[in-house]
């Protein structure tokens, strides 16, 4: 154990806007009933990894860490395939921490003697656990979760103008930047440089770096050479290795080699060979909580498009949804800037019953006119009632087109704490509408 430990600094400042500590109260009430468990068990064996107590400490260790990324990510919609990807890495660095945490607590479980301490005393004896990995480790990583997650939107919004621009290093620029760090500010290379693979920010835990895009013809593009020497001696040492991956182009929140793991995960591939080892603990424990993570971030987002023509094919409801961008004046007006689509209310809204009696519209042509439609909203109502949106567009001479929102508390399939809750639940043609003669729509200007 001592060797996790070193691999953590005592106290590190992540940034200028350091974060805040996140809320543990509830993560060290899990683990309390976790010791419970485990005391009542008398040990643990890898397959309890899917027991549901130690289920639930894995679950809310991770969804800290999905803060950080809610919170960071904002150049593509909470549904993208990055943000599950990196929630995914989140949680399994998540289980491998509760792995490697309850491994230590079953270690006190006996006294000097071998007999096995009552409850209280044995309570005692894992405070500095949970005082070390949920509260001191915990804060640390969610630091460097912050960060990693912030690049790794960076890196995303660079994709979009790739050949227009090249990258920069930039550290913090004050006394408190490690002197290998100083080596690197500056470093001009192309999006494409290999550079960028191995020595992105975050390059170890509190770093402050970051990148930005520069013109071409304003900065000289810096040796190749160079720069990835200096690279290897910033992150050179046994703890620091770990740190040489991109965050935003392998979609990892946190270093497959990281404090939990051994240096042999960041070469696993992903048919985790190693775990066929016998006498490798971790690695019989990868297969159990990878598999966990697989089914909780499975990803069931579609692209609109794929989504409708799918359903073109076969009606069924299959449980997934899409995103769709609204429109700059539907977002000023709602505060949504996406739109939530499910298969489900697909299916209902544009129902063969309902097209044949002209109320409603074919699924084909709902996807031909959304996006207008969203830009050419100018009748935007808010349910004062129920937490919604109704927008309604003219269809033609005598009618209308209604579009039906609802403001979701939970959908399924879909985290909580995601921002674009707004759900197309309905659509309708109507041959004239009066919101306004009651109380509980009231028109956005």
């Amino acid at each position: 154990m001592e060797t996790l430990l070193a691999g953590y600094p005592a106290g590190v400042s992540l940034a200028k806007d350091k974060p805040g500590k996140p809320d543990t109260s509830k993560l060290r009430q899990v683990f309390r009933a976790v010791m419970e468990w485990l005391h009542a068990a008398g040990a643990f064996r890898v397959r309890d990894l899917e027991t549901p107590v130690v289920r639930q400490l894995i679950s809310e260790t991770a969804s800290i860490f999905n803060d950080a990324v809610d919170a960071e990510v904002k150049t593509v919609p909470p549904s993208d395939v990055l943000v599950r990807t990196l929630k995914r890495s989140g949680y399994v660095f998540s289980g491998f921490k509760s792995y490697n945490m309850i491994r230590q607590a079953e270690g006190l479980l006996v006294d000097e003697k071998g007999q096995v301490k009552p409850f209280n005393r044995f309570l005692r004896d894992v405070k500095k656990l949970d005082d070390t990995y949920n509260e001191r480790y915990l804060y640390t990583e969610y630091k460097f979760a912050v960060a990693s997650a912030r690049m790794a939107d960076k890196w995303k919004e660079f994709e979009k103008d790739k050949d227009d621009y090249n990258l920069q290093y930039r550290t913090a620029n004050d006394e408190r930047v490690r002197e290998t760090h100083k080596e690197l500010h500056g470093i001009t290379l192309p999006f494409s440089s290999p550079f960028w693979d191995k020595y992105f920010p975050p390059n170890g835990w509190g770093c402050r770096c970051t990148v930005v895009q520069v013109r071409e013809n304003k900065y000289p593009v810096s040796d190749l050479e160079d720069a990835m020497k200096k690279g290897e001696e910033a992150t050179d040492g046994k703890f620091q290795k770990m740190f040489r991956f991109n965050p935003g182009k392998s979609g990892q929140l946190f270093p497959p080699h990281n404090p939990y793991t051994t240096s042999r995960c960041a070469g696993c591939d992903v048919a985790m060979s190693l775990a066929k080892i016998p006498d490798n603990e971790l690695c019989r424990a990868c297969p159990f909580i990878r598999e966990m993570a697989e089914k909780k971030y499975k990803n069931k987002y579609k692209p609109f498009g794929q989504m409708v023509d799918e359903l073109q094919d076969n009606r069924q409801n299959r449980g997934f949804f899409s995103v769709v961008a609204t429109s700059n004046a539907f977002s000023e007006k709602t505060g949504h800037e996406y739109a939530i689509v499910t298969e489900r209310e697909l299916l209902h809204a544009t129902r063969d019953s309902k097209v044949d009696a002209g109320k409603s519209i074919p699924l084909t042509e709902l996807f031909e006119r959304l996006e207008d439609d969203f830009a050419n909203a100018d009748n935007v109502y808010k349910d004062t009632e129920d937490p919604g949106f109704i927008a309604v567009v003219n269809y033609n001479d005598n009618e209308y087109l209604k579009y039906v929102f609802k403001e979701q508390k939970r959908i399924k399939g879909i985290s909580e704490k995601e921002k674009e809750k707004l759900l197309l639940v309905t659509i309708g043609i109507v041959e004239k509408f009066n919101l306004e003669s009651g109380t509980r729509y009231k028109k956005i200007k």
